[in-house]
């Protein structure tokens, strides 16, 4: 069963909580095998099995020694060790699990992990929490790889497995010496003879901060920063149901500086899977950002992730050079991706169910080099997102698309994706698919496919192009209208500059324009042209899109969650009632509440009406007394009220459907609303099925419903 955000999220906040009031433990509670110890110096063998039956320090007297290494287990009991170093030099094959950290660690010295600086063989840890921060001046000349991280700065080999651990602790570094920078939450570097990461169930709500100084002033300095993860070689990784909602933010003033910035995993070197991923954070830098991964270079896939996050990327630096064509370039791009930033080095990335509702920006200092996607900003091999929304803007001051920003790539496809935000780029280079399709493909069979896609911009896709050149051969289908064309690269509207190489291949967005609304343009007023409401017929489903609580559903088989989300909102739908037939119509009675005096009007609105009659779709009564014997004293041909009493305190409003056979299936989409000096807000919205005069189900949306 798939989870909305709201539950994800949830499922994180408790981990934070999760050791809160347990018991010490006595010596009868030590679990066999296990030595029961109330200090750290009790450790005696490295390679031992301890069991926490206390707190270990406290914040006035925190542990103070590093072990050297440990290669056993460490089960806290559920207690606290508080510490202002970290706690051993190198993990071996070992176990930590059940415990909190707590404490500040201040350092100058390089590979800073508040459990351990490094790790080798199996390492796992399991129900651990790190409330220790850390703040790091790191020299780093002869580091490894200078950073921090709240769990392990750098994994060497074996494997790494974390689950059901939270990472709530701010960390900070600067490094001056002319050498990268790798910080995360959890892991700051893992090397590539680690055999596999497995990341599940984890979350980081710190701000993780890096900044290479580059202090020779000459080579070229990388920050690699990830919420979870900055740099990831592993031969595979899974990520499952993991989140951020940090600050994560990789700094670098040098003008050719290559900072990365993510909201799980910055730089994926092997690729992976992410399962039910959520970045809320704000993730920045100076050349990559992204929501979930900053830069990939192996076949990637992410199924039902989401960002709600703010992804920017700011380069203002100007050292430009000049190309074969005599054109001034920046050699450092600055992209950001709502999902993924970076596709790159042959890479497959494919998108299922992903949504980003965050603002996506790319800027650099000159117009040239600048990338970004609502989903992902750059890719250069074969590319596929399905049932994708995007809501948030995506701007670049080059080339920007609503799911993808530059396809320079083999093959891409695109299937059932939406975006509805403003999507803004140089000249063209703003496109409400894919913002730039620079690639020669003369083999039908791998022509870019967008299928059932609907964009708010008017142009789907942007070409660069000579008019002689065969680029970006697309393949447009709308299976709703039968519609069905492949516009070769090279034809159709040519908008020629005076430079040869900027003329522009661009294409209308002929599925909709083929009638893929449902709402014809005259129709498109009020709600519909605010874009607070639309609906669009796909295939043979009808896709429910809604701005302000924002939903994407299938109204035909209503995929979405099955019970009213609880105590989210001031005002409910309290349910329907039904006339008894005239004939053959009915009548259908919606009925809103709230209990609050904060609110001038309560009132129900029917979104959407696959059938019935009503001339006002929207009715709101004022909050008084009356209220009530207003719905009961109403001549709208439905016997009854609902519900049978009126509860004390909570003020009702009504709307009336009429005229709904009592033959056929019809959905009705319906929200209630207050009202307070002119503001409005919507509650929880419900689709409610009726078949041959009958209920048949309700449903309410989550965000997103699936």
């Amino acid at each position: 069963m798939k989870r909305s955000l709201s539950m994800l999220l949830a499922v994180f906040m408790v981990l934070s909580l999760a050791f809160v009031g347990v018991v010490s433990a006595t010596a009868a509670d030590v679990p066999d095998g296990f030595t029961g110890i109330n200090s750290l110096s009790q450790i005696t063998d490295p390679a031992g099995s301890y069991y926490l039956t206390a707190d270990i320090g406290d914040a006035e007297n925190p542990n103070t020694t590093t072990f050297e290494s440990f290669s056993g287990t460490i089960d806290g009991g559920n207690h606290t060790i508080y510490t202002s170093v970290p706690l051993v030099a190198a993990l071996n094959g070992a176990t930590i699990k059940n415990v909190t950290i707590a404490g500040a660690i201040t350092s100058t010295g390089t590979n800073i992990g508040v459990i351990a600086n490094t790790s080798t063989g199996a390492v796992s840890f399991d129900k651990v929490i790190n409330n220790a921060t850390v703040t790091a001046t790191q020299t780093g000349a002869n580091a490894d790889c200078p950073g921090i991280a709240g769990f392990v700065q750098l994994a060497v080999s074996g494997t790494v497995s974390i689950t059901n651990s939270v990472n709530n602790a701010n960390l900070s570094t600067t490094n001056t010496a002319s050498v990268p920078t790798y910080s995360g939450g959890f892991i700051g570097y893992l090397k590539n003879d680690v055999t596999k990461l497995t990341l599940t169930n984890c979350a980081n709500t710190g701000n993780v901060y890096a900044k290479t100084q580059n202090a020779g002033g000459t080579s070229s300095t990388v920050t690699v920063v990830g919420g979870l993860v900055g740099y990831d070689a592993a031969l595979a990784n899974t990520v499952a149901d993991c989140s951020n909602s940090g600050h994560i933010q990789a700094d670098a003033p040098a003008a050719n500086s290559w900072s990365k910035a993510a909201g799980l995993i910055c730089y994926l070197n092997a690729g992976g899977t992410f399962d039910r991923c959520v970045n809320t954070g704000r993730v920045e830098s100076l050349c990559m950002s992204g929501g979930i991964v900053a830069d990939t270079r192996k076949n990637t896939t992410c199924t039902d992730c989401i960002n709600t996050g703010v992804i920017y990327t700011e380069n203002e630096h100007t050292n430009s050079v000049k190309d074969a064509n005599d054109k001034i370039t920046d050699n450092v791009a600055a992209s950001a991706g709502g999902i993924v930033c970076q596709a790159y080095n042959n890479t497959n990335t494919t998108f299922i169910r992903c949504a980003n509702y965050g603002d996506v920006t790319g800027t650099n200092g000159s117009s040239n080099n600048t990338f970004a996607g609502g989903i992902c900003a750059t890719t250069n091999k074969h590319f596929s997102a399905t049932d994708c929304i995007v809501y948030g803007d995506v701007t670049s001051k080059y080339i920007g698309g609503g799911i993808v920003g530059k396809c320079q790539l083999q093959t891409a496809w695109f299937e059932r994706c939406i975006v509805t935000g403003t999507v803004t780029g140089s000249g063209y280079y703003g496109c409400g698919i894919a913002g730039n399709i620079g690639t020669t493909n003369t083999d039908e069979s791998k022509y870019i496919t967008i299928k059932d896609c609907f964009c708010s911009k008017a142009y789907a896709v942007g070409i660069y192009a000579k008019p002689s050149q065969t680029l970006g051969n697309v393949r447009y289908i709308n299976t709703a209208t039968g519609y069905d064309v492949t516009v070769v690269g090279g034809t159709g509207e040519v908008a020629t500059q005076t430079n040869e190489w900027n003329v522009m291949v661009y294409y209308k967005n002929k599925f909709v324009a083929g009638g893929g609304q449902i709402a014809s343009a005259a129709e498109a007023t009020g709600a519909n042209a605010a874009k607070k409401f639309a609906a669009f017929n796909f295939g043979s489903g009808t896709w429910i899109l809604r701005e302000g609580y924002p939903e994407l559903a299938v109204a035909e088989t209503l995929l979405g969650t099955s019970e009213k989300p609880a105590g989210e909102y001031t005002v409910n739908l309290e349910g329907q009632q039904q006339s008894l037939a005239v004939g053959e119509t009915y009548a259908l009675r919606f009925v809103s509440s709230v209990t609050s005096t904060a609110y001038d009007y309560v009132g129900v609105e029917v979104l959407v009406a696959t059938s019935g009659n009503a001339t006002v779709k929207t009715a709101g009564e004022k909050k008084s007394a009356s209220v009530w014997e207003q719905i009961l004293a109403s001549a709208d041909g439905v016997n009854s009220a609902y519900p049978a009493e009126p509860a004390v305190g909570t003020y009702y409003s009504a709307l009336t459907l009429t005229d709904i056979p009592t033959t056929g299936t019809y959905t009705f989409i319906v929200t209630p609303y207050t009202e307070k000096d002119g503001a409005k807000t919507n509650g929880a919205t419900a689709a409610i099925v009726y078949k041959d005069g009958a209920l048949v189900t309700s449903y309410w949306f989550a965000a997103p419903a699936r």
